[in-house]
C-alpha cells in the first residue's frame, strides 16, 4: 500500500503503532467536541511521537462556545512540541486565531468545511442551500490571505476531481478510507437518550458519550438512489453518518498525497434499522 509518494497517516489510539510503518497520527476528534482528548493524554501522546520520530496532526470538529478555552489549551500544548505542525480545521474562526497565536501551526481545511460533494447525481445542489456566494468569496479569500495548501478528502466510488470543492481551488490531498462521512448534524444525536431521558440538550456536557458503545447499522438498498454505486449498510456514529468504501483508486492521482487509515469502528452493541429516504 505504501509508496515514496504518499505519506501513511493513522489517528493515535495505542502505543503499538509506532511500531508499525505510520508516518503521521492524528490526534482527537472531527466531529465532536465531547470527545476532545484531556491536556494530560495529548501531552502524553505528543512526548511519545516526538521520542519516536513521528509527526503529529491535531484534529479540531466544529467549535461552540463551551469548549472554546478547552480548544486554545490543546493547541497551546501542540505547539510546544515540534512533532506537530499541523491543525485541521472544522471552524472557519480557527484559522486566524492560528495565524495570530501560532503561526507555526499550518492549518488544513476540514473535511466538514470542504463540502466535496459525495451524492451521485447531486453534485453542488446541497452546496447552494446552505453557503451563499459571498460566504464562499469571503473563504476563498481567507484560503488565499493564510496560504492554505491541504485539504482533507471524503474517498469516493469515482476518481475525485481537484477542483471539486466549494473553493474551486486545488489543494494537495489527504484522502480518509476507508470510512467516508456523509451527513454530520452538529446537534440531535441519536444517543443521547439511549439511558437518560431527562439530559439537558442545551447543555451539551450532559451527553454520556453513548456512541463510544453503540452504533445504528442501516441497511441500504439502491433503489433509494442517493448512492448508486454502492450496496451495502449505513452506519452511524453519535451525530456522523458513514459508508465504508474499499477502493483506493484515487491514490493514482499525484495531487493526493496522503492517505488516513481509520480503524474498524469498534462497537460492543449494534442496534440494526432498515434506511429510508423519508
Amino acid at each position: 500500500m505504501k509508496n515514496n509518494k504518499v505519506e501513511i497517516a493513522q489517528y493515535f489510539y495505542d502505543a503499538q503503532q509506532l511500531n508499525k510503518p505510520i508516518d503521521r497520527f492524528y490526534i482527537s476528534n472531527e466531529f465532536c467536541e465531547l470527545q476532545l482528548p484531556l491536556i494530560s493524554k495529548i501531552t502524553k501522546i505528543l512526548k511519545l511521537l516526538e521520542k519516536s520520530k513521528k509527526k503529529a496532526t491535531l484534529v479540531l470538529p466544529p467549535i461552540s462556545s463551551f469548549f472554546i478555552k478547552k480548544i486554545k489549551s490543546l493547541i497551546k500544548v501542540c505547539s510546544n512540541y515540534s512533532c506537530c505542525d499541523e491543525v485541521v480545521v472544522n471552524d472557519w474562526g480557527m484559522i486566524e486565531f492560528l495565524s495570530k497565536n501560532h503561526p507555526d501551526l499550518e492549518p488544513v481545511i476540514g473535511r466538514l468545511t470542504a463540502h466535496q460533494p459525495l451524492y451521485t447525481g447531486h453534485k453542488h445542489k446541497f452546496i447552494k442551500d446552505t453557503i451563499g456566494k459571498i460566504e464562499v468569496e469571503e473563504i476563498k479569500k481567507i484560503i488565499q490571505d493564510y496560504g492554505i495548501k491541504r485539504i482533507e478528502l471524503n474517498n469516493s466510488f469515482k476518481l475525485i476531481d481537484p477542483h471539486d470543492n466549494i473553493f474551486n481551488r486545488k489543494f494537495i490531498g489527504s484522502l480518509h478510507y476507508p470510512y467516508v462521512y456523509i451527513t454530520h448534524a452538529l446537534h440531535n444525536c441519536a444517543f443521547q437518550y439511549c439511558e437518560d431521558k431527562n439530559i439537558n440538550l442545551e447543555n451539551p456536557l450532559s451527553c454520556r458519550i453513548n456512541c463510544e458503545r453503540y452504533a445504528l447499522i442501516f441497511s441500504y438498498e439502491r433503489k433509494y438512489n442517493l448512492f448508486k454505486e454502492f450496496d451495502g449498510n449505513i452506519i452511524l456514529k453519535g451525530k456522523t453518518k458513514f459508508l465504508k468504501i474499499d477502493n483506493l483508486k484515487n491514490l493514482k492521482q499525484k495531487w493526493i498525497n496522503r492517505l488516513v487509515v481509520h480503524p474498524s469502528i469498534n462497537i460492543n452493541d449494534v442496534l440494526k434499522c432498515k434506511y429510508t429516504n423519508k
